[in-house]
């Protein structure tokens, strides 16, 4: 690139700096009375805040009267902007914990958690744990059923019991939710999420889009309330003036959503103001990115593929990481087929494979390294990494290709190395049988293998020696694994 084009590529950068600054500037305007912003309340209060194609992730938001704290937003379900305040998926955490714990929360956001009374959404019932009995049995229904909650006398549910798989020892313990399964019947899973309805704000922003009927109100309200508001509505409409309907207008018009996505559209495309031409700085991979972006899911473009999404891991190790594989509570089935190793499955922020086509297309634009994480039970870490890592085409049954072992895990996957994936569906092992059926699984054996990281899900102990999730140099042939991920840089 010529050093006129880079200085107009460098003034369109600050230029967006400046943009991003003004859209903070309306999106507060647009939020908060005159009021509000004298005393600074019009920062971003929780997850209803969102503009609505935000991402699910975690945010930093204000709420009034409190420090800033950061929350897991879902921005999928039930037309988004939820704020998450507690989510079990695995029984990995315990939340057989004391009053302090729960007041101030615990957990990973982006895992299981409680976060904490920082919302002061308890509405007034006493919230019981096992050092501080609020409830109204004679005895601390927190201890009874190894929980904390809003307890009665006792529960007809708690979300944070002791987890189960299914069937717990006794009545009335595990998560419960007794309308739904009954009180013998602990829950594999729950989220709790709450979000701030909007009554005057939905109103002011309503006439802030052009909207001075109140068009906006109408599914929130009946019709001889709407009248009131629309006053006061018009009311704040002109304290605002002719200035903030302009800022509005602009900020129409931009529609720029979170600005680490602005700012990677942008140097996607440089456009050359003197001539039209253009630059493409395209994301790759996850090596691709600026280092101090979060983790989280972007979307790359590969050499000589179509654009999809990634999950890239930006702090173990150096970061810009690009996740391949992850398994972390035996929620997702990995025993399946080959037409779904080919194309991948389930959630980039959960447990997925990404696919044996996207790996194959990623690892043939230059040289990756690949790093393998694994956690036993007893929250023990070991990692393994490789200075070469390439698999091949369908046409070569993704033949993978590793060396230049280190870490201390040990090297279990060098016995695969120079094999083909083998499936359920699709035996291409040395075997005299599908190990993927005898072991149930999908991997690049042999005859069979040191490893199994797609291997069937167990705690701890399998059925049988060679089976669950595997790596025979740290844990052994007959310890299965509570969680693993698979992840490659481009060097």
């Amino acid at each position: 690139m010529h050093l006129g084009l880079n200085s107009k590529v460098f003034t369109v950068n600050e230029k967006l700096a400046d943009i991003d600054r003004r859209l903070q500037e309306v999106e507060e305007n647009c939020r908060t009375t005159e009021t509000d912003r004298s005393s600074g309340s019009g920062n971003r209060k929780d997850c209803s805040d969102l503009p609505k194609d935000s991402r699910s992730g975690i945010y930093r938001i204000k709420p009034d009267h409190a420090e800033e704290f950061n929350v897991y937003c879902e921005m999928t379900v039930d037309r988004g902007g939820w704020t998450v305040i507690q989510r079990r998926e695995s029984g990995d955490l315990d939340f057989y914990q004391g009053w302090t714990k729960y007041r101030t929360g615990f957990g990973q956001l982006h895992r299981e958690f409680w976060l904490g009374d920082n919302l002061n959404y308890h509405n007034g019932m006493p919230f019981t744990t096992f050092d501080r009995d609020n409830d109204k049995d004679r005895g601390n229904c927190a201890q009874i059923v190894n929980g904390a909650w809003w307890f009665k006398d006792c529960l007809e549910s708690d979300l944070n019991g002791h987890y189960f798989i299914r069937t717990p020892s006794q009545t009335w313990r595990g998560i419960i939710w007794k309308d739904w399964k009954g009180p013998n019947h602990s829950l594999r899973a729950s989220e709790m999420m709450i979000r701030r309805l909007y009554l005057i704000v939905l109103t002011i922003c309503s006439i802030c889009f052009g909207n001075p009927d109140g068009t906006y109100i109408a599914p929130l309200i009946d019709d001889p309330q709407r009248a009131p508001l629309v006053a006061i509505s018009q009311t704040i409409l002109k304290s605002f003036g002719k200035q903030l309907n302009e800022k509005v207008d602009k900020l129409i018009k931009q529609k720029f959503g979170d600005i680490h996505h602005r700012i990677q559209e942008l140097e996607e495309k440089s456009t050359d103001l003197s001539t039209g031409t253009k630059t493409e700085k395209v994301i790759r991979d996850c090596s691709d990115l600026p280092k101090d972006f979060r983790s989280g899911i972007y979307r790359i473009k590969p050499d000589k593929a179509e654009a999809f999404d990634v999950y890239c891991e930006m702090t173990i190790d150096s970061g810009r990481w690009t996740v391949i594989q992850r398994r972390e509570s035996g929620d997702l089935d990995f025993y399946l087929g080959w037409a779904k190793y080919k194309s991948g499955f389930g959630q980039l922020n959960r447990e997925f494979w990404l696919g044996n086509d996207k790996i194959h297309t990623l690892t043939s634009q230059g040289r990756y390294e690949l790093r393998i994480d694994l956690y036993d039970f007893d929250n023990n870490q070991a990692y393994a990494k490789y200075q070469h890592f390439y698999i091949g085409n369908e046409t070569s049954k993704y033949k993978i290709n590793v060396y230049g072992h280190s870490g201390n895990a040990g090297d279990s996957l060098d016995y695969s190395n120079r094999g083909r994936f083998t499936t359920l569906d699709r035996d291409n092992d040395d075997a005299k049988d599908n190990c993927a059926r005898r072991h149930p699984g999908a991997w690049w054996y042999t005859n069979c293998m040191r490893s199994n990281l797609h291997g069937h899900y167990y705690i701890k102990t399998p059925v049988g020696t060679w089976n669950g999730v595997l790596w025979k140099t740290w844990k052994g042939h007959n310890y299965s694994l509570k969680a693993t991920s698979m992840m490659i840089r481009r060097l």
